[in-house]
């Protein structure tokens, strides 16, 4: 089942430079495979499981993965942004623990029945979903 966002969306939000910071563990200034593996991608499944938490009971699991929402993706980055350099040890540049803090306000408005702008909702599921839209919050 694919992720909300990846390694290469991590790496395009923290420029080249950032995303360097963030994986490469053994500071040789490469990042590898082993350390996407190790440090990146159970950041990215994090993001994906605190979604799927938001997201209980409103559509499955499989069609909001599968939907690729770009609301979401940039949720998801946010989110895995902030875990992989928490994982690290590394210290959080303000202007990502902000939009971090955001993706989590926002999610949890999805969980409190708030729609997902672009998701597309399954007749059936979630069937006392309020008409609500997410706060979107300015994290700029």
């Amino acid at each position: 089942m694919p992720e909300y966002c990846t390694a290469s969306d991590m790496q395009q939000r923290l420029t080249a430079a950032g995303y360097e910071f963030a994986a490469d563990r053994d500071f040789d200034q490469q990042v590898t495979d082993q350390e996407v593996t190790d440090n990146v991608t159970p950041a990215i499944e994090h993001a994906g499981t605190l979604i799927d938490a938001a997201l209980y009971g409103q559509t499955t699991t499989a069609d909001a993965r599968a939907a690729g929402n770009n609301w979401l993706k940039h949720r998801a980055v946010d989110i895995a942004v902030v875990r992989a350099l928490e994982n690290g040890g590394r210290e959080v540049p303000p202007d990502l623990r902000t939009a971090h803090d955001a993706a989590i306000a926002m999610l949890d408005d999805v969980k409190d029945g708030a729609l997902v702008p672009g998701l597309t909702y399954q007749k059936g599921l979630g069937s006392s979903l309020s008409t609500r839209k997410v706060r979107i919050k300015n994290v700029g």
